[in-house]
């Protein structure tokens, strides 16, 4: 395909690291119906005009090549649906490394481009609060015990810590993920030390009650259905940060899909998420934290988890370019169409569903082995026929060889 007719295609825009995921790979078998511009926040320069259809984007060369890619010129591109996977917001590494791109989200959302999640979504993700908030809606309607979320105290500023619940606890501070800004108190003179360090920035924190953990759930949720589930654990306190964490693939139980239903229930705009929760030496469960488009996936089934959001993607574009690109059986089709009257999330056949859930990862599971499998025997055929190919060839130079050498005995007789 020509560059120029390439260039007419609709265009879908990935925030993503260029090292961990490769967008123009992964949705190369639809190339002939979009165009995937994958780049990181740092490289964007974005400006919106509301007589305009499109943002002015355009987007600087990449510090990491890709292959078949121009990484030398700065492109100009008009994005059809936008697609974030790394925070707007994070802890940067290094002092001329800038953390946050807030401003770059507002102005997406300022030119209408669609995007997955919504920016409210999106928000929620970055501003823990407005994710507790969003949780806790949930829990006040339905319950905690069909959805048991973590106790937890907010405060906007340090000085306000006054009223904490009895130590020990944790102090969360401002907005990071990843095990940042988690901090144990044990008592007084530990929040004392905390409270002058909190100061410095004036952030808003957040205390929860420390529990004696014995494992984390993170559950993966892709809609239409897809639900996926592994546990981890870690000698560090925290499991997700600073040492190395052991995992463990698990079925999905009923009750941990019920809570992902409920969340997208109340949420449709969280199109895809996942949930964080704990389990404490007693087996007690306690949702933790919900994260959005920018989640992690778990290596051993991450080839998965991908791949069903392409297809979530995809669908969204076909709904917003009002044309077919995912052939008619795939499950992303039912997204967006009218809901039946089956929103009675309780009353729902949660073991029948959870099951049918655990089939299909497995499902998911021996394809990718069989893909596999597939690959290993390509290679021992070629393996194979490079051996044989060597094996005839050294023959017919022994032949050759021994030829030569009768020859040679039979003239010098001579």
């Amino acid at each position: 395909m020509s560059s120029t007719s390439k260039n007419n295609l609709p265009t879908l825009l990935v925030i993503a690291s260029i090292q961990e995921e490769d967008w123009a790979q992964l949705c190369s078998g639809y190339s002939s119906k979009f165009q995937v511009i994958q780049t990181t926040w740092d490289r964007i320069s974005l400006s919106s005009y509301s007589d305009s259809k499109y943002p002015v984007i355009s987007i600087h060369p990449n510090k990491y090549s890709i292959i078949g890619e121009n990484n030398e010129t700065i492109r100009n591109v008009r994005p059809d649906l936008l697609l974030i996977r790394n925070l707007a917001r994070y802890i940067g590494s290094t002092l001329d490394t800038a953390s946050d791109f807030r401003n770059l989200l507002y102005g997406f959302y300022h030119a209408n481009v669609p995007m997955i999640n919504d920016l409210e979504a999106i928000m929620a993700e970055i501003e823990k609060p407005i994710m507790y908030g969003r949780l806790r809606r949930i829990r006040d309607k339905y319950g905690k015990e069909n959805f048991p979320l973590i106790q937890q105290n907010y405060y906007p500023i340090f000085s306000e810590i006054s009223i904490t619940p009895p130590a020990p606890y944790v102090i969360k501070a401002s907005y990071p993920h990843a095990g940042y800004g988690k901090i144990r108190v044990k008592d007084y003179h530990d929040l004392d030390d905390i409270r002058s360090i909190l100061a410095l920035h004036k952030d808003y924190s957040a205390i929860e009650p420390l529990i004696d953990v014995d494992y984390e759930i993170r559950i993966v949720f892709i809609a239409p259905n897809y639900y996926r589930v592994h546990k981890r654990r870690s000698l560090n306190w925290k499991v997700n940060f600073g040492m190395s964490n052991i995992r463990e693939e698990c079925k999905m139980e009923p009750r941990w899909k019920k809570w992902i239903d409920l969340i997208y229930e109340t949420y449709p705009d969280m199109l895809t998420f996942d949930i964080d929760g704990i389990v404490d030496k007693n087996g007690k469960e306690y949702i933790l934290e919900v994260n959005g488009s920018s989640q992690g996936f778990c290596p051993e089934h991450g080839k998965q988890d991908l791949e069903h959001l392409r297809d979530l993607v995809i669908r969204k574009l076909e709904v917003i370019l009002g044309q077919d690109i995912l052939s008619q059986d795939n499950e992303a089709k039912v997204l967006f169409k009218e809901k039946d009257d089956k929103n009675k999330i309780l009353d729902q056949n949660y073991q029948k569903d959870t099951e049918i859930a655990n089939l299909k990862n497995l499902a998911d599971d021996y394809k990718k082995e069989l893909d596999l499998n597939k690959l290993k025997n390509q290679k021992l055929l070629k393996e194979i026929n490079t051996c044989n190919n060597k094996t005839i060839t050294t023959t017919i130079l022994f032949n050759i060889g021994f030829i030569i050498l009768f020859l040679c005995i039979y003239f010098y007789k001579k």
